[in-house]
């Protein structure tokens, strides 16, 4: 929501980063990040939650309801809309600068491991996210 966006942003900021939020609201785009060539990098905040299993889980849909009897409808961001998404971990004052390209594989979330790893052979690839956190130099040049 929009505090874990100013949060995300007073981090960047305090990182050198210059960071602009739209004027629109629902769009795909929390904060863009201008580049000291001029581009504009389109960021998409997230703040971790720890689901049962104890793993932090990053969001890489939104879920959108338009009416009181409309269904929700699941939509995964596309690489036209985001170029990074930054994911919050609160507890833990860290930030997953993550691009998109890391995330194209997962379909709907990142299963982040930060408490513990987990138990059992699980035939999917772990995602490694400890090379993106803090990360703030992948949104320089």
């Amino acid at each position: 929501g929009e505090a874990a966006r100013q949060l995300i942003a007073g981090r960047m900021l305090l990182a050198g980063l210059d960071v602009f939020h739209p004027l629109a609201e629902d769009t795909p785009i929390d904060l863009l990040v201008l580049r000291s060539d001029g581009r504009a990098l389109k960021c998409q905040c997230k703040t971790l939650f720890v689901d049962k299993t104890g793993v932090h889980v990053m969001p890489l849909c939104s879920v959108r309801k338009w009416g009181p009897n409309a269904k929700a409808i699941q939509h995964r961001y596309t690489r036209e809309e985001v170029d990074f998404f930054l994911g919050d971990a609160v507890e833990f004052s860290r930030l997953f600068v993550i691009p998109f390209e890391a995330t194209a594989r997962f379909r709907t979330y990142l299963s982040i491991w930060l408490l513990r790893q987990p138990v059992g052979n699980n035939q999917h690839q772990r995602f490694d996210a400890m090379p993106y956190k803090n990360a703030f130099h992948l949104l320089r040049d």
